[in-house]
């Protein structure tokens, strides 16, 4: 919105025409936004004799405006008022659509705004603009419409997903497409939208047959026959370079959105944080590639199962050899002065168990006869001992009485 002001102009013009040389003046000044009131034909005018003004259209006075033509041939302003523009008010606001001052700083006489349609929508008056004049605005309010895109010209064989289907398009509304036959494919975009312009941003699309062409496949080769353009449903077969997987064992089908899967061949990568049961990877580095090694540790009391081979590689199946930690085995225990029961296979498995004896004179911790004792992820438990007899010999002492 603008503010209604009002703007004092030029009062007085210092125009004075040249002094005659006998002391008259010539025509009387001009005066910025008045008019003279009466008959000023002649070419000089005597001394002492007024020129009174009235304001032109489009102004207003603001009291007396006056000149007298002096002894020295001067014109001299005698008045006390000027003529200012006139106001016309606010030249009014239209559905859609705003304007602006283009002249003037203010809705005075004059001035000119002109009108402009928000986006979406067009003028349709012939007269864009208005100017205050004496009698108020010229022009009429434009008026702004909403800007349609025309109804879409789709090909027989294209299918036009709109409820609107021969009617007008209002701006930012969408249309897609799909062919009829699912053997045929859309040439282009699927989906095309009304612009502010009031036209369609696309051409709509056709429908043509599926074809897709031979892939260029990073890292990678297509296998056997190779041919420039591909039907429908045909499948090729993907190999990628040592250190690259492909998807889907490699196969991939021609269809109406181009290969599916991707022809792509993404790089092999075993990552550090493979839970190892009883055991831990070795790692520098959060993330290893194809070829690179690394190192398993087994807790306490655990050991690989490919024991001595610490050594793991990233293959295209992720670690290899698996990383699996077991309960450390029990090989024959060294009994100091004593033996097993019977003969047996080692090493034992954690949790199996044997028995063993002690030779003569000598005994278990527990004084038995026999010891079962059995694997753990620590050795054998509890350990086989055999500890040497200890005689006591107790004697009464003889009374000499």
């Amino acid at each position: 919105m603008f503010l209604l002001g009002y703007v004092l102009l030029l009062t007085a013009l210092d125009c004075t025409a040249a002094p005659a040389s006998d002391g008259s003046c010539s025509a009387p000044p001009i005066h910025e936004g008045a008019v003279l009131q009466g008959d000023w034909d002649a070419d000089v005018y005597p001394h002492n004799i007024e020129a009174t003004y009235q304001c032109a259209p489009g102004y207003s006075r603001r009291g007396s405006i006056k000149y007298k033509c002096l002894l020295n041939g001067q014109w001299k302003f005698t008045g006390n008022g000027e003529c200012r523009k006139k106001p016309c008010g606010h030249p009014g606001d239209i559905p859609f659509g705003s304007f602006q001052l283009k002249k003037e700083e203010s809705f005075i006489f004059g001035a000119v705004v002109e009108y402009s349609c928000d986006e979406g929508y067009q003028m349709v008056s012939k007269e864009r603009t208005r100017q205050c004049t004496a009698s108020g605005w010229s022009n009429y309010l434009p008026e702004c419409e909403v800007r349609n895109c025309p109804p879409v010209e789709a090909a027989d064989n294209v299918k036009v997903l709109s409820t609107s289907y021969d009617e007008e398009y209002s701006v930012g509304q969408v249309v897609r497409f799909e062919c009829k036959d699912p053997n045929l494919k859309l040439d282009s975009a699927s989906e095309i939208f009304c612009t502010s312009e009031g036209k369609w941003n696309l051409e709509p699309p056709k429908c043509v047959a599926i074809s897709c062409k031979l892939p260029q496949v990073d890292n990678g080769r297509v296998n056997g026959l190779k041919k420039p353009v591909y039907k429908n449903h045909d499948v090729i077969q993907i190999t990628c370079n040592e250190g690259f997987n492909t998807v889907k064992n490699g196969e991939a089908t021609c269809t109406k959105d181009g290969w599916i899967p991707q022809t792509t061949c993404e790089e092999i990568v075993c990552n550090s944080y493979q839970n190892v049961e009883k055991g831990k990877l070795v790692s520098t580095k959060a993330v290893y590639k194809y070829g690179d090694e690394i190192d398993v540790e087994c807790d306490r009391g655990y050991v690989l199962q490919t024991e001595p081979n610490k050594r793991r590689t990233c293959t295209s199946n992720g670690w290899s050899p698996p990383s699996r930690c077991v309960g450390k085995r029990c090989d024959i225990p060294d009994i100091k002065n004593g033996y097993l029961d019977r003969n047996y296979y080692f090493p034992k498995d954690p949790g199996q168990s044997i028995y063993y004896r002690c030779e003569d004179n000598f005994v278990t911790p527990k004084k038995e006869y026999w010891v079962y004792i059995t694997c753990t992820e620590a050795g054998w438990s509890p350990e086989p001992r055999c500890l040497r007899k200890i005689l006591i010999i107790s004697y009464k002492k003889r009374s000499h009485n």
